[in-house]
């Protein structure tokens, strides 16, 4: 009778493993939309009555340092067993909890290898060390595909068999197949192609380190040059075989750019994109388009050869050369970029409209764009498919800032939803504005068919929120995450986390006072559960307990 007790368990909980998605990087998946599509316990039911709960509050390290955003895998089977696993960047480290049960796994040292020192002492523009979320293969759109998600009614489709082709240095290949996943997600599974089971990040010195997702081992795996020793980067993303990185801020005295590194090139190619002016701005580096051929990027300031001088400018790259191959730039006026420093604006994302993808962008003049990938901006690149009014700050200091969500309401005939986090108070009046926002705020937009284009069409806007992360979308809830960092000066304060209704709004839940510290990265979103970081080196996870 125990025994089968047991078998009984261990099937429950193998099976509650396999339904997870995972959330490979920042905003869930290489189109950086946001939206978590495997998701049925968290909604706007279960946050009104209570269900959701500080599942725990895990330190990983002793010292205070800048956390990266979480990636989750949610499903692993390890040396330990079935695990559901979280992975971090420290200022020097890699850290692994079980993110169910908040138990720690391992903690990996990514060493600097020699690298010179920054001629100037760290700071919060340049901190050194280990300054992007890593990692991983996967998607949050479902099943087990690595690739582009599709709409919200493909149901759950089948995962496949192990991928056939070797991995990092000989490794076996990730979990593959194609199949179509739940909310769609279609393309190879996981592990990227055949890239194998690793967590990827890269140091103060540059090089891409790459870890066993099973212990942590960063040593079976030489380290590749990758960037320059020094640089900021921001989040990491990963497609098929191509890893993108993209350096702010001038730090380490280097110039800004895009780069790219082929792992499944002997030599691990690496190719680069300068900007000659600001880094592609965002928090998230570079979108990637559904097919996975096109990377998009936004630029605030720089000049290159084919689009000229560039003023929020989007550029469509040649997903491995990085070759330009459209853009567009704004016909308004853009205020001034200094050098050096913090830039307003967010990472593009990509979703599938009318049976092509468009692209959502965003930069310093306060605007969002809707771009027809066939052709960025029209024959005179200055031409999107639609824009909204100025609905955020053009001052070039506060603005929209880090990444987009955007989602499809299957429930409210498929209606397109878009979110952006801003800093500063919004000079548009919003139809719906769930209290004054001086501070920081969270805004909706829904895209309207109108004669075959779409419309922006303003919605709502959120509570006062200081320097939001990227939203994040599930089951009618949008998290927002109010980070704490207080810009221009301004002192820090304790992260809070919100569940918004995603039609108006509303606040339906927050964390409350739990967090002890500012958060410096973003939101992660498995299994019914919501994890950010915090500068005490904390994890926090908030979601629906799981009972067998």
């Amino acid at each position: 009778m125990r025994k089968a007790l047991l078998l009984a368990i261990s099937a429950t909980m193998a099976g509650a493993f396999i339904l997870c998605a995972d959330w490979p990087s920042s905003s869930g998946n290489p189109q950086r939309d946001g939206w978590q599509r495997s998701e049925a316990k968290l909604s706007r039911e279960s946050a009104a009555n209570g269900g959701i709960k500080l599942l725990y509050s895990y330190k990983v390290d002793a010292k205070a340092q800048r956390m990266g955003t979480p990636v989750l895998l949610g499903n692993i089977i390890g040396w330990k067993g079935f695990k559901a696993l979280l992975f971090v960047g420290g200022n020097s480290d890699v850290y692994s909890i079980d993110f169910w049960t908040g138990k720690p796994y391992f903690k990996t040292h990514v060493d600097d290898n020699g690298a010179k020192p920054q001629a100037t002492a760290s700071t919060a523009v340049c901190p050194g060390g280990i300054t992007a979320g890593v990692t991983m293969s996967g998607n949050s759109g479902g099943g087990r595909g690595a690739g582009a998600p599709g709409g919200p009614g493909d149901g759950r489709g089948a995962s496949g068999g192990r991928g056939a082709a070797l991995g990092v240095n000989g490794a076996p290949g990730g979990r593959g197949g194609s199949g179509v996943g739940r909310g769609g997600g279609a393309g190879a599974g996981r592990g990227g192609g055949g890239l194998g089971p690793h967590v990827w990040a890269v140091g103060g010195d540059g090089n891409l380190q790459t870890l066993r997702q099973q212990d942590g081992d960063n040593k079976a795996t030489a380290p590749a040059k990758f960037l320059p020793s020094n640089s900021r980067v921001s989040d990491l993303a990963l497609s098929g075989t191509v890893i993108y990185a993209a350096t702010q801020a001038e730090c380490g005295g280097n110039p800004n750019a895009l780069y790219a590194i082929d792992l499944s090139t002997p030599d691990k190619k690496v190719t680069s994109f300068p900007t000659n002016g600001s880094g592609f701005a965002g928090s998230a580096s570079v979108a990637v388009s559904n097919d996975g051929n096109t990377v998009y990027g936004l630029i605030p300031d720089g000049q290159g050869s084919v689009a000229g001088k560039y003023s929020n400018t989007v550029v469509a790259l040649g997903a491995k050369d990085l070759a330009v191959k459209d853009y567009f730039t704004p016909s308004g006026a853009a205020p001034a970029v200094k050098k050096g420093a913090d830039v307003p604006g967010a990472t593009p994302t990509v979703f599938a409209w009318n049976g092509k993808d468009v692209v959502v962008a965003g930069g310093t003049d306060g605007r969002i764009y809707l771009l027809d990938s066939v052709s960025l901006g029209g024959a005179d690149h200055h031409t999107p498919l639609a824009q909204s009014d100025i609905f955020a700050a053009s001052d070039g200091v506060n603005g929209i800032w880090n990444a987009f969500a955007t989602w499809e309401d299957a429930a409210n005939g498929n209606a397109r939803w878009i979110y952006a986090s801003i800093s500063g108070a919004s000079p548009l009046k919003f139809p719906t504005a769930n209290g004054a926002a001086p501070t920081g705020s969270i805004v909706a937009f829904k895209v309207e068919d109108r004669g075959g284009k779409p419309a922006l069409t303003a919605q709502w806007s959120s509570r006062d929120m200081i320097s939001p992360a990227a939203p994040a979308v599930t089951n009618g809830l949008v998290f927002a995450l109010s980070t704490g960092q207080g810009r221009a000066g301004a002192a820090n304060k304790n992260a809070v986390l919100y569940a918004l209704d995603s039609s108006t709004g509303k606040e339906i839940w927050s964390s409350g006072t739990t967090a002890t510290s500012y958060a410096t990265g973003g939101i992660a979103i498995d299994a019914s559960i919501v994890l950010f970081a915090t500068h005490d080196s904390q994890v926090h996870a908030y979601g629906i307990p799981i009972i067998f």
